[in-house]
């Protein structure tokens, strides 16, 4: 009964779609600065594990593509934040679409060392990766292609690295995919909602 209540209201709000969706993109873009060290705090994290077990060379070849990744994604952003009048034609989404997708393979090639790391190691970077994704959720879910876009390049990887995997690793993945994946269209779902809510309201005041 609220929700429908909370539907109707939703509905005789005037509103023009354009401004919902530049705000939609901008949203996207809030709190980076956030989102920027912890790229780097765990992604330091993740090539320290990398040059402990495979060696300083990949390890920092990784780190390097990490924040290239992230920085086209980060610079589009503050291009397009910092404009007082967000373009949303067809190709400038494109763009952001095609930016979160690196960013998020930025973390997706953590999964070509998993069959070269150790156990515990494998395990810690499971764990990042996933965090990488968590963390990204509140911002990027409100601009679901890009949020899928960037959760793609973070797991697609990780997927095809399955048949090199051990048992164990393999059974682990699995779990993580279908559990998280499950979790994570659930809370996108919702968080999205919640959050397009409270755009329309501030649009439409």
């Amino acid at each position: 009964m609220v929700n429908k209540t909370r539907e109707s209201a939703i509905k005789t709000l005037e509103f023009n779609p354009h401004d919902l969706a530049c705000e939609e993109l901008r949203h996207v873009y809030r709190g980076k600065n956030s989102g920027k060290l912890i790229v780097l705090f765990s992604g330091l994290v993740a090539a320290a594990m990398l040059a402990w077990d495979i060696g300083g060379v990949y390890a920092g070849a990784w780190y390097a593509w990490l924040l290239i990744a992230h920085a086209w994604h980060w610079w589009l952003g503050r291009l397009d934040f910092l404009s007082a009048n967000v373009s949303i034609e067809l190709a400038r989404i494109n763009r952001h679409v095609m930016a979160a997708g690196m960013a998020g393979l930025g973390w997706g090639a953590l999964s070509i060392a998993l069959p070269l790391l150790g156990r515990s190691s494998k395990a810690a970077i499971l764990i990042i990766m996933l965090i990488a994704v968590i963390v990204a959720l509140p911002r990027l879910v409100v601009f679901l292609p890009i949020f899928f876009a960037f959760a793609i390049g973070v797991y697609a990887p990780l997927l095809l690295a399955t048949p090199f995997l051990d048992f164990e690793t393999l059974h682990m993945v699995l779990v993580i995919l279908v559990v998280v994946g499950a979790t994570l269209w659930a809370s996108a779902s919702e968080v999205r909602k919640i959050l397009i809510d409270v755009l329309l309201k501030q649009i439409s005041s």
